[in-house]
């Protein structure tokens, strides 16, 4: 007896398959956390493993990729720093400031002065002045409408700013705290870090505030959640308090420990996509061959298979 799998299941099977493994490469996607105690920036792996992703760029701050995978790095010095998939570092800008960056649909750099101004850089590197007004601007972030987001610690009466294309700036929140590090999922939600607070607002798309973390260690600040495994990704903790941390939260608040031994951990960011490892390619190959093997046999006559 030959056992044969219908058409329809082995193309279900097929698509299944091939569907957990790029899950499987996504989950490979790695976190950068820039750590001003070491004057690094560490490449993080979802499973702990930490190598040093570039160093040289003085005392690293905020941190945002490009869709070709250049990181923008702000540093102690107010500079704003390219750092190219091959490692080259260059200056784009001097006196920007040295908080988040955030890099925006139309390619430009934006970044946070820590102060009332968020600036723009062209990739020509020509600076403007964006958006000015705040008191204490930290994070930043865009969101799919667009718009870019901004965090203001305001002494701990922290504001979610929301800045059109056009530079006008409104309150979309308040009530997060000493508002610092920012991020938005897949939905339009956003997450706000409280620095001083220890908490993780969550804001939604419609502008209401609840807590969605409390009781965390030392200055939670850098946020980043990755859209393929629903997992924000937050740093907590400083020296004097005996390190820093990277961890994760899933969607019912659930934490776990990732890496510590950060020293300073500030900022953090994702790549844009997640590639998956070379070996996930080739049995992706092998089973689309697969596949495209049992999916022919709908043109034979399958009532001769016993």
């Amino acid at each position: 007896m030959i056992f044969a799998i219908p058409p329809f299941h082995a193309y279900s099977l097929f698509v299944a398959l091939v569907g957990s493994l790029l899950v499987a490469g996504n989950l490979l996607a790695q976190v950068y956390v820039s750590d001003d105690g070491n004057d690094v920036i560490y490449q993080i792996a979802t499973n702990g493993s930490t190598a040093t992703y570039a160093s040289g760029v003085g005392v690293p701050e905020g941190l945002a990729f490009d869709s070709s995978g250049n990181l923008y790095v702000t540093n102690g010095s107010s500079s704003l720093l390219k750092v190219t998939p091959g490692g080259a570092v260059t200056t784009l800008a001097t006196g920007v400031g040295n908080q988040a960056v955030a890099v925006g649909p139309d390619g430009n750099i934006y970044v946070a002065n820590g102060s009332n101004t968020i600036s723009q850089v062209t990739p020509g590197r020509v600076v403007t002045t964006f958006a000015t007004g705040f008191a204490e601007v930290y994070g930043l972030t865009f969101a799919a409408n667009g718009n870019l987001y901004a965090t203001d610690g305001n002494a701990g009466a922290g504001i979610l700013y929301q800045i059109t294309p056009g530079g006008t700036v409104t309150s979309f929140a308040t009530g997060v705290g000493y508002a610092d590090g920012l991020t938005v999922d897949g939905t339009g939600n956003f997450y706000v870090s409280d620095l001083t607070g220890g908490r993780i607002f969550e804001v939604s798309s419609g502008g209401a505030v609840s807590t969605f973390l409390s009781e965390l260690p030392h200055g939670p600040r850098g946020l980043s959640f990755d859209q393929g495994s629903g997992l924000l990704f937050y740093t907590a903790g400083y020296s004097s308090y005996g390190g820093a941390a990277l961890y994760d939260a899933n969607a019912l608040g659930q934490t776990t420990f990732v890496v510590g031994s950060l020293t300073d951990a500030n900022f953090t960011a994702l790549k844009t996509a997640a590639i998956p490892e070379p070996a996930t390619y080739v049995a992706v190959l092998g089973l689309a061959s697969f596949g495209l093997v049992l999916l022919r046999r709908r043109s034979g006559d399958l009532s001769s298979v016993r």
